[in-house]
């Protein structure tokens, strides 16, 4: 065994030309792609077709782990108890040994951490802003950065890692690169195709300064959307060296810098980080290892003792990130929702306003959506009052509770009317859909994905449906009273909801149905009560 893995490495040396990361250098003119199917290095690209298929796939291994392995140990990190290693097709970190309780087992140095930090010391954030008078996201910055060095090969200090990283056709499986008609007439697809969007403009842009391509722009957007860290920014107290990226002064065109990159994708304002050897780790709810972070590392502890040859996993932010959000982010489904999602995207009347909403009010996203439908509405009233006129952005105030009785049934019909118009956009049949799923034949996993996308649209906007259809009545009910007004029943004994119920007609949020009991409670019956709205911030600018 030891004679065997000796030879592969002499081999390796004879094959492959040793790669060390020979330069520091950051020039944004050394635009030399390497020779590759999608314009990017690909794996296994370095080594002649002379080896044997076998040898060849372990000598590709062995280069590459050296070559990242050396380049994070070369600079003061820690790699112990763990191996790449595949699993289900998926490549990943694995225990080598028995792994005892807090343990760290890996730490990143923060010199070999991709940061928008140092891409805005060497003047590349600066000047991108000069040109659009605006400031870039850590985001759009990163994709800039990512391709501009991908784009200089093996003369960039960053070549062991951006070797390792997955080519565009790797992503294959990422709603982003679904076929369009899979997902035809969906809230989703119109959120994909805004940010695609985005992609294509940027490219265009930056197509003659930096000789960027659209695949470019696409490939480092994936990486990052799926590979990219972020930590709350009071969190992070890692000193960067952008000593080592010494840069000449950036010369570009006057051009103008389209929308963000990250607006239709769900980036928080995070410290963004492109962690080598880290970002291998894979998603689980449940991890057995947590992040650590220092003054100059990122690092991995075990959560708990690993057992030899068990998979390490990090929580990429669930509960928190839906399984939509995921699934946008990431490319996947949580393991224990493949056969559900519980929410959707929705539209309000401008088609480029995206929610993600569930089918219950209680749920905080829920309640922006309605929200700022209600707002929406307030503002239009006050302008044909000549209150606001065309264009002004108004900073209101409101929260889940209702602006007015009046307001509360405009925004019912139109979120009915939002609803029924989306259905009618959805291809095909809730039941062929259901059949397809629950059908013996395994379906296509993209495939499914997309009819899992689609079921989830259909039952939340028919939940939106009704919701007008049940709560409906009980507002009616108020209007008609307000010539002999309902009592503001202004208790604080605890008693006052329940005897706003009993004016509506019910004896208990109990005996209302559990999809529109949290509805009633939070917007019907303050309406009876008269309970004015609280704050939040919500900006309308009307049209």
């Amino acid at each position: 065994m030891l004679l065997t893995i000796a030879l592969t490495l002499y081999l390796s040396r004879l094959v492959l030309p040793h790669v060390t990361p020979a330069t520091n250098s950051f020039s944004f003119f050394q635009t030399r792609h390497i020779p590759s199917k999608n314009g990017f290095p690909c794996i296994g690209a370095r080594v002649p077709r002379r080896v044997p298929p076998l040898l060849r796939r372990l000598l590709t291994r062995v280069r590459e782990s050296e070559g990242l392995e050396g380049m994070i140990l070369g600079h003061g990190g820690r790699l112990s108890g763990c191996d790449v290693g595949e699993e289900g097709g998926l490549r990943g970190l694995f225990a080598s040994e028995d792994i005892e309780a807090g343990r760290l087992l890996v730490e990143i140095p923060s010199t070999v951490i991709f940061t928008p930090r140092e891409l805005r010391a060497i003047g590349l954030g600066t000047e991108l802003e000069r040109i659009s008078g605006k400031r870039l996201t850590d985001f759009d910055l990163m994709i800039i950065g990512l391709v501009l060095e991908n784009s200089k090969g093996e003369n960039s200090f960053w070549y062991p890692f951006l070797r390792n990283l997955p080519s565009l056709k790797d992503f294959k499986s990422h709603p982003l690169m679904f076929q369009r008609d899979l997902l035809a007439g969906t809230a989703f697809s119109r959120k994909l195709m805004l940010a695609l969007n985005d992609v294509i403009k940027t490219a265009e842009l930056h197509k003659d300064t930096f000789h960027l391509r659209t695949s470019d722009i696409l490939w480092a957007y994936l990486i990052l959307a799926t590979r990219c860290f972020g930590v709350p920014r009071e969190k992070v107290n890692i000193n960067f060296s952008p000593e080592r990226w010494p840069a000449p002064p950036l010369q570009a065109k006057e051009t103008r810098v389209p929308g963000s990159l990250s607006s239709h994708l769900d980036v928080e304002e995070l410290e963004s980080f492109l962690v080598p050897y880290i970002d291998l780790i894979n998603h689980n709810a449940s991890p057995n290892l947590r992040m650590v972070i220092t003054n100059n590392t990122i690092a991995v502890q075990s959560v708990y003792a690993i057992p030899k040859g068990s998979q390490l996993f990090l929580n990429y932010g669930q509960p928190k990130k839906s399984d939509l959000g995921m699934l946008l982010g990431y490319g996947f489904l949580p393991d224990q929702n493949v056969d559900l999602i519980p929410s959707a995207f929705v539209t309000t009347s401008n088609p480029n306003e995206i929610f993600e909403i569930f089918p219950d009010y209680a749920h905080p996203e829920t309640q922006v959506f309605v929200t700022r439908i209600r707002a929406q509405l307030w503002a239009l009233s006050k302008q044909e009052m000549g209150e606001i006129t065309a264009g002004q952005t108004f900073t209101g105030t409101f929260d889940a509770k209702p602006i007015s009785l009046e307001n509360e049934m405009q925004t019912l019909e139109l979120l009915r009317k939002l609803a029924v118009k989306a259905l009618t956009m959805l291809p095909g049949l809730c039941s062929t859909d259901m059949e397809m799923l629950r059908g013996t034949n395994p379906l296509d996993p993209d495939l499914r994905t997309c009819i899992l996308i689609r079921s989830a649209e259909r039952y939340v906007l028919s939940w939106l449906i009704k919701l007008h259809d049940v709560c409906m009545p009980y507002l009616a009910k108020i209007r008609e009273n307000q010539q002999n007004p309902l009592a503001p029943l202004e208790r604080n004994d605890g008693k006052g909801d329940e005897e706003a119920l009993r004016l509506l007609g019910v004896e208990s949020l109990q005996d209302l149905d559990s999809r529109y009991r949290s509805y009633i409670a939070m917007v019907v019956v303050p309406l009876v009560r008269r309970i004015d709205a609280g704050d939040i911030d919500i900006d309308i600018t009307i049209k």
